[in-house]
């Protein structure tokens, strides 16, 4: 307080603003920042995505500055279970702020329902609600969707997508996917898992999809001829990488499609066991003729249709199950060009515990090492736990 003029008036003091003082720190500087934020709250909280959450929605209220910075990052990837949410996130977009455009780089659904079996009502309300975020999202970069929650209509058409380069789907109906995929000029990886689609009927309704994909993952999904044709004609000369799981015979179909450019195939298996169906795979690798990269998951197969490889193979990775297989055929000068074998090794599938080879599993590990370097090719053990 100070005394002036006989009057008694207060002197006002202002408290400074730390932020408002401090040096205007550059965005791609505070982007660093605030992105290094999560990795370090992953291992120091048990609840890592709701706190960075916070810490970026506190980030928001600092300065303009650094709102710009951590809506980015917010936005970098988003995944969304509730129809709730789903409807939280679109009254955002169609606010004043973002003028129904919406920031999104990733979106991930993944619907879950109160109930183990939802009716058909909460599946649809869900996909239309997830089809109409996606519409708004004009700059993505990869997309997901679970249990057929992509579907789109001739009246709600998506826009163009320059920058999506990859697309996961799960339990889809690629009939209610294709005016998506249609738009979709520069994909790259295509993800589909228990999908399903009538080739005659989407090439009927809809253009073929132009995208060329390098990069192509198939599991427990059936593939008639039409429907390779109709998703992949267009990457029939850029298709290098295919990851296939339980296709069976569909196999044949889509490396009559896109077979002559394959250089690097694995055929998977979720458990340690070669099934029915992935034999029936292993029978049509002989369609792949610039095949140089070949994995293959499980215990029960026989190495005997490798010899009808028409191929020349680099690396072959395979399960130590077959050490024994791999060593006869190694001895007996199959695939002169290989230069390295990757052996995985893990537990069976019955039991959690790391894989203890026996004294024969030893001896079979010990003979293929030996005929790898009478060979000189390189052995890599890859232990699974």
């Amino acid at each position: 307080m100070k005394l002036k003029s006989g009057k008694l008036s207060l002197a006002k003091t202002r408290r400074q603003d730390p932020i408002a003082s401090s040096p205007h720190l550059p965005a791609e500087i505070l982007f660093h920042i605030l992105i290094l934020q999560p990795l370090v709250t992953q291992w120091t909280c048990p609840n890592a995505c709701r706190e960075m959450m916070n810490v970026l929605l506190r980030c928001c209220r600092v300065a303009k500055a650094w709102c710009e910075v951590a809506r980015e990052i917010l936005y970098r990837c988003i995944p969304l279970t509730q129809a709730k949410s789903l409807r939280l996130l679109l009254r955002t977009v169609f606010s004043e702020r973002f003028d129904g455009i919406c920031p999104a780089r990733a979106l991930q659904f993944s619907p879950r329902f109160p109930t183990p079996r939802p009716d058909d009502m909460q599946l649809r309300e869900f996909a239309e609600l997830a089809g109409t975020i996606v519409v708004r999202c004009p700059n993505l970069i990869y997309l997901t969707g679970d249990h057929n929650s992509l579907r789109f209509t001739s009246t709600r058409l998506p826009p163009k997508y320059p920058f999506l380069t990859g697309l996961k789907v799960s339990g889809q109906d690629l009939q209610l996917l294709a005016p998506l995929l249609v738009q979709l000029s520069n994909l790259e990886f295509f993800e589909m898992h228990q999908s399903y689609g009538d080739g005659d009927a989407l090439g009927h309704s809809f253009s073929p999809p132009t995208f060329k994909l390098s990069n192509i993952s198939i599991s427990q999904t059936a593939l008639s001829p039409s429907l390779c044709k109709w998703l992949f004609s267009s990457s029939s000369q850029t298709i290098e990488s295919l990851e296939v799981q339980e296709v069976g015979a569909s196999l044949y179909h889509l490396i009559e499609v896109i077979g002559d450019f394959v250089k690097k195939l694995h055929i998977k298996q979720m458990f340690d066991m070669i099934v029915r169906s992935d034999l029936d795979a292993i029978e049509a690798l002989s369609g792949l003729p610039r095949l140089r990269s070949l994995r293959i998951d499980g215990r029960g197969f026989k190495t005997e249709p490798l010899l009808n490889l028409q191929s020349s193979l680099e690396a072959f990775a395979f399960s130590n199950a077959v050490a024994c297989n791999v060593q006869a055929r190694l001895e007996s000068g199959w695939q002169p060009s290989l230069r390295s074998l990757d052996m995985y090794c893990g537990p069976g599938l019955l039991t959690l515990l790391p894989w203890i080879p026996t004294t024969t599993e030893q001896k079979e590990v010990r003979e293929l090492a030996m005929a790898c370097a009478v060979r000189g090719i390189k052995l890599n053990t890859i232990f699974i736990f």
